[in-house]
């Protein structure tokens, strides 16, 4: 079980360290869903086989728990608006 949790905290430690070069332009008092829970779950949900935004947000709904066991989540999941209009402002090329 140590183990487990080594490689989670782990995976935690090098998904935060490839956001360190995404830019998040969105204003800081604005923000309800940070952007380390968007991309997880964008990530998560693409993994999972996810092929529209609706699809990713969906997936969320679906396993926020496990989502959880990563990060807050504090708010839930965005909508997939909130997908779209995050993902579009950030330089997706760095992701």
């Amino acid at each position: 079980m140590e183990m487990l949790a080594r490689n989670k905290a782990d995976f935690i430690s090098g998904f935060m360290e490839l956001e360190e070069d995404i830019i998040d332009p969105r204003e800081d008092c604005k923000i309800l869903y940070p952007l380390n829970e968007i991309l997880f779950l964008t990530f998560a949900g693409v993994l999972s086989c996810a092929e529209t935004w609706e699809y990713v947000h969906d997936y969320g709904v679906a396993k926020l728990d496990f989502l959880r066991g990563y990060f807050p989540y504090t708010h839930g999941i965005p909508s997939k608006s909130t997908f779209c209009f995050v993902l579009g402002l950030i330089d997706i090329a760095k992701f």
